[in-house]
């Protein structure tokens, strides 16, 4: 009687379940932004509140200012906020398109 995890991806739940159940536990499998992101959204919805400070620890060096935004609202992260916001503030490059459209809006029209 297989479970189904609707809206949950293989990759992110391959990802989560190596961070959960790692084979040597002096390292983590996951190491990319993008990988850490799985493992943090998996890790709020369904309320591991361990695995997503370790997921919030091990993502906030490998993020860019823009994800820091983009995932600390998406995941209650305020304290990533300031100092991500006067780091796209202060670079003398202005957002590139994809960056706009990652933040939304609202979060172009706060950064302007």
């Amino acid at each position: 009687h297989p479970v189904k995890l609707e809206g949950v991806a293989v990759a992110d739940l391959e990802t989560f379940l190596r961070v959960l159940y790692p084979s040597d536990f002096s390292k983590h499998t996951a190491t990319t932004a993008n990988e850490w992101t799985s493992v943090l959204s998996l890790a709020t919805k369904w309320s591991f509140t361990t695995i997503r400070s370790l997921a919030i620890r091990e993502l906030f060096p490998l993020a860019s200012p823009i994800d820091k935004i983009v995932l600390g609202h998406q995941y209650d992260i305020p304290e990533w906020l300031l100092d991500a916001y006067i780091a796209v503030c202060e670079r003398p490059e202005a957002l590139t398109k994809k960056e706009g459209e990652r933040l939304g809006l609202d979060e172009v029209i706060k950064i302007s």
